[in-house]
């Protein structure tokens, strides 16, 4: 009983599967909507065509179907193409055989070569050898484009076409192939661009609200000429054309196509009708039909030019919207930048400032434009305060970049000071005559504070304030180059703190540190301007007399060993004081360095110590 139901169980599943197989395959032949569409408008288009240009031998002069259908497989993403050319292949069999009456056999054969045609082209224009980019084509594009339509796919399907008429109706291949060359090539010419310039872009530019009105008043002007012109005109096409190129410069590619197309059509319909110029043919063309005589290529040669001035049109606009928004990329890259960027002309007048240059000069472009730049920015030496030599001027004489290795004075209008780089670069049009120069300043203060912050850093001490050993040594260096020659004395006092590790072992260092900087001020109050204290480390200080005599070096001697040992330091509720020795060595014939200088004063301060301390010695 169990066996049965399992066996019942597998069949069912097997069913199941067999009907989701099915239905699967019925999927994958099945059309979506807009593939739909495409063979729904490859009919109607077929069938108007046909009904137009129908004739005793049932081969139609005029088949632009093939061109929208290819055209709209390459603008439509996501179309399956396999799926389309089989709809496409159907519809065209019934279409030839029911409306065309050709025999079934004769139908799918001809229908055959149409949907090559439309795979054909649809893969050439979409591959890479090609390069179309679709709606934004290019002049040069353009031309490929056309070279396509109009002649390569064309002929190729024409002869194609040819042969199978030769095959099935006995028709003469010579003039099947170029009756099927010209069908094709102008009906992908007058319908299909439109299709393969389409863009919503395009589409808002023709009918924004700015420029609705005129683009259909230009429409129904040029609908209204094509009427004059069939009507009086004894060169129609010629005298349709000439405004046709002058409207492409203002609609562009797409709004021309559309227009060529509704000319075209007009034409076409005025053919139909009966209503012909002079200057036109008679229609003699073999096999009869609606349109047999109307000059198919002539057409073609006037629809196209319009559109490739369109192109031209197109190019022109977006290298000037590339250009908009490459200067306003610019611009903004310039307002953002921190340095201060000038650009002026060829004579040195200025044309532009950016945010930045505003800020340093303090003036805004308006109050300053036209004006040479020398005249607005003021750089001068700050070591000598004179007027710098002009970059833009110097950019000029030598046509190439030039850059100002040290920094310049800036004085702005506010009477503020600032310390910039600057460098000019000149500015050429492609056949090589200067346009002008860009300057580039950038605020240097910055610098210049931290450079001298850094200076006297290295050339002070940190607790004391004072020149630190190396300075000191280094000004000792210049005062023994100086005086040494010339036999003019100059002193150096070393002076050697006592009982100053008591105070660091009763109150820390702390404490010590105190001290040392209540000595370090006590000094700097009992000297002249031009004399130099230093703290040479420790408990160690110098002082430098570039001019004195033996009383004045004895009196400063004096004061500073009654200062220091009067100076009392409170600190946590302790006092501490300190006691000095110094030792006193000036300049002398046997001094033959600076290194044996402070080892006579060195030896001198030891002498004092020795004798008690709180004393001071001047060394023989």
């Amino acid at each position: 009983m169990n066996r049965g139901a399992g066996q019942l169980d597998t069949s069912a599943k097997a069913q199941s599967q067999d009907a989701l197989s099915a239905a699967g395959a019925r999927r994958a032949w099945a059309l979506s909507k807009r593939e739909l569409l495409v063979v729904a408008l490859f009919a109607l288009t077929a069938l108007i065509s046909l009904d137009v240009t129908r004739s005793g031998s049932g081969s139609p002069l005029f088949w632009p179907a093939t061109g929208v259908a290819a055209a709209l497989l390459v603008r439509e993403a996501g179309l399956r193409w396999g799926r389309v050319l089989f709809g496409l292949l159907l519809a065209g069999t019934l279409l030839n055989h029911l409306v065309g009456g050709n025999a079934p056999v004769d139908s799918l054969a001809l229908s055959a070569v149409d949907t090559f045609e439309v795979g054909l082209t649809a893969y050439v224009l979409r591959s890479d050898l090609v390069r179309l980019p679709f709606p934004n084509i290019t002049f040069g594009a353009g031309v490929r484009m056309f070279f396509l339509l109009g002649i390569a796919l064309p002929g190729l399907a024409a002869l194609l076409g040819g042969l199978v008429l030769h095959w099935a109706v006995g028709a003469d291949f010579a003039a099947a192939a170029g009756n099927w060359y010209t069908a094709i090539a102008a009906g992908a010419l007058l319908l299909a661009p439109p299709i393969y310039l389409f863009s919503r872009t395009a589409w808002r530019r023709l009918s924004s609200r700015d420029s609705r009105m005129l683009n259909l008043a230009l429409a129904a002007g040029c609908l209204i000429l094509t009427y004059c012109s069939i009507r009086y005109s004894r060169f129609p096409l010629i005298t349709l054309g000439i405004p046709l190129l002058v409207v492409a410069f203002r609609v562009g590619a797409f709004g021309a196509a559309l227009m060529c197309e509704g000319v075209g059509l007009l034409i076409v319909a005025f053919w139909v009708l009966g209503v012909r110029t002079p200057g036109l043919a008679e229609p003699v063309t073999a096999g009869g039909g609606a349109l047999a005589g109307l000059p198919f290529f002539a057409l073609a040669a006037v629809m196209i030019s319009p559109i490739m001035m369109g192109f031209s049109a197109d190019d022109r606009d977006r290298a000037e919207r590339n250009l908009a928004e490459e200067r306003e990329r610019l611009q903004t890259t310039l307002r953002a930048i921190g340095d201060a960027v000038i650009t002026t002309n060829a004579v040195g007048q200025i044309t532009y400032l950016n945010v930045a240059a505003e800020n340093l000069i303090g003036q805004e472009l308006s109050q300053v434009a036209g004006r040479r730049l020398d005249e607005v920015v003021a750089l001068t030496n700050p070591q000598t305060l004179k007027v710098t030599t002009s970059m833009v001027a110097l950019c000029v004489a030598r046509g190439e970049p030039v850059q100002r290795p040290e920094r310049c004075l800036l004085h702005r209008p506010d009477g503020s000071p600032c310390y910039v780089l600057d460098t000019a670069s000149p500015v050429s049009s492609p056949d090589g005559a200067l346009n002008g120069v860009v300057v580039v300043l950038r605020d240097a203060t910055a610098g210049v504070e931290r450079d001298r912050e850094l200076s006297h850093r290295a050339a002070h001490d940190a607790l004391t304030g004072l020149i630190n050993r190396f300075e000191f040594e280094s000004r000792l260096g210049d005062c023994y180059e100086r005086y040494r020659h010339i036999e003019r004395q100059g002193t150096v006092l070393l002076i050697d703190l006592d009982r100053f590790k008591e105070v660091n072992d009763t109150g820390g260092h702390a404490a010590g540190d105190e001290v040392l900087r209540q000595v370090a001020k006590t000094l700097a109050s009992l000297v002249r301007d031009s004399d130099l204290v230093s703290r040479l480390g420790g408990d160690e200080f110098g002082i430098l007399l570039p001019y004195s005599d033996r009383p004045r070096i004895e009196q400063l001697g004096a004061k500073v060993l009654r200062a220091i040992s009067e100076l009392t330091i409170e600190w946590n509720e302790a006092t501490h004081s300190v006691g000095a020795s110094i030792g006193v060595a000036s300049l002398a014939p046997g001094i033959g360095s600076v290194t044996a200088w402070i080892a006579a004063a060195d030896r001198a301060c030891y002498e004092a110590k020795r004798a008690g301390r709180g004393q001071m010695r001047i060394a023989g």
